[in-house]
């Protein structure tokens, strides 16, 4: 096989020059030159051997075409093998192919038999990779970049380290994320988790855009078939544990929301819980048919201006018209319940002034009132009973029971069950005194009668 070599000749046939005869000498089977260089295609050589035109070389055994030799120990060699061009050396291994490119084009570094075009059978130290895309266009791309220390980078897409490209993944004090030039997500040194942050502050930490109208998080199974089907329910668990090894649960899941406009929070929704689903038959997953009419919120009932003044309720609402959880003015529901900053519950009202106040009506089997004061002292000796006559009068004038409320006032201010409990209680005892009383003015009033019945039988 023959191999056209354009930079070394191992041997060469003389022209017949009379004034260079006496530099060649001849051996047996060798000839050389002995003084100045030698041209060929050329008259001016500028070195020992200087060719001017195609040099053809071969071998019959398909070896190595050239040598190089440093004297010492080391060798190299350029040559053909196999149908591929191959350089090798001779340290530490006799002749090991160093470089191969494969009569199909292939390079092979440290292997004789490359697969690939580029087929690298060891480490590759670069300070930047580049892969065009299938058509070779430059402009959209996979990178890798060593640029600067301490920073490293993979990129899909145009490429600028000023400028991020469509995607970008870049390994700086931590790795971070990027996306349509844009930072999505990033893992610090500490191995916080960012989403939308370069600089995450807990282990996952969301932050949403300026116009981002809201961040959602979804855990749904959509599985309709199958071994996971319909067993499988996404949930949240936030789990706690003491180092000591109590049980004491001490799993947090925090709600909350910050005014960025330089004004504090005033009467406004401080986070919330909401409940509902997808309405009709569609098995899939839609998320125009996912709303959520019911809710639990968190509420601010004035304005929070300190640590100490941060009054806050929580409110339970329900309905039947259900909003998108990234509706802009996502109604919540319709309120039901409320728990106000001081305990006050409310039903049925947003400001309950007592521990309960219900407005509607309370169905209950059974209601228990705890109070002091019960009116056992209407029986004590001193008690003052008012005298017929003039509980008559009072009745008469003011149209109710003494110590008992009007109409007007229970429209008014309404009505203590407690107290009015105690007053009814009162009011029976004072008419069972009333009932003893006029008892014994009977029992009086027969034994008159029976007397004077007695002395009329004796007159007769």
């Amino acid at each position: 096989m023959k191999v056209v070599f354009p930079l070394f000749l191992l041997f060469f046939f003389m022209m017949p020059k009379t004034q260079y005869a006496q530099q060649w000498q001849y051996g047996t089977g060798t000839a050389f030159f002995t003084g100045g260089n030698v041209g060929i295609g050329t008259s001016t050589p500028l070195s020992l051997l200087h060719v001017n035109g195609r040099l053809t070389m071969g071998t019959n055994s398909g070896g190595y075409n050239l040598i190089l030799n440093d004297i010492a120990t080391a060798k190299w060699a350029i040559g053909t093998g196999s149908y591929a061009f191959r350089v090798a050396s001779d340290y530490p291994a006799e002749w090991t192919d160093r470089f191969v490119i494969s009569n199909l084009g292939k390079v092979g570094i440290g292997t004789s038999n490359p697969n690939e075009l580029l087929d690298v059978a060891g480490t590759v130290k670069a300070v930047r990779l580049l892969a065009p895309d299938l058509t070779y266009n430059t402009g959209d791309e996979f990178t890798f970049n060593g640029r600067t220390a301490g920073h490293y980078s993979l990129s899909w897409g145009a490429d600028d380290w000023s400028t991020p490209p469509t995607a970008w993944l870049c390994s700086y004090g931590g790795m971070r994320f990027f996306t349509a030039g844009h930072l999505k997500m990033s893992l610090d040194i500490n191995g916080n988790l960012g989403l939308g942050t370069a600089a995450p502050a807990y282990r996952f930490d969301i932050d949403a855009p300026d116009n981002d109208r809201g961040t959602r998080i979804r855990l749904a199974n959509t599985t309709t078939s199958g071994p996971g089907a319909p067993g499988s329910f996404p949930a949240i668990e936030v789990l706690g544990a003491r180092g000591d090894g109590n049980r004491t649960f001490h799993g947090r899941l925090a709600l909350g929301v910050r005014n960025t406009g330089g004004t504090g929070l005033t009467d406004q929704t401080l986070g919330a819980v909401l409940f509902g689903g997808q309405y009709g038959t569609d098995m899939t997953f839609q998320s125009g048919k996912l709303l959520y009419p019911a809710s639990i919120q968190g509420v601010a009932e004035g304005s929070f201006t300190t640590a100490g003044n941060m009054p806050t309720g929580i409110v339970f609402s329900t309905g039947t018209v259900g909003d998108d959880v990234g509706s802009a003015n996502l109604a919540y529901g319709t309120e039901r319940m409320r728990i106000t900053n001081t305990g006050n519950v409310g039903i049925g009202t947003t400001f309950p002034q007592a521990k309960l106040a219900v407005n509607g009506d309370v169905f209950a089997k059974k209601v228990k009132v705890t109070a002091t004061g019960w009116p056992d002292y209407v029986f004590q000796p001193n008690y003052f009973l008012r005298p017929l006559i003039e509980l008559e009068q009072f009745i008469r004038e003011h149209k109710h029971l003494p110590e008992v409320p009007s109409a007007e006032e229970v429209t008014k201010e309404g009505l203590n069950l407690g107290d009015n409990q105690a007053l009814l209680l009162q009011k029976i005892e004072e008419l069972t005194l009333y009932l003893i009383e006029q008892n014994k003015r009977l029992e009086k009033q027969e034994n008159e009668i029976k007397r004077l019945k007695e002395q009329l039988e004796q007159k007769n």
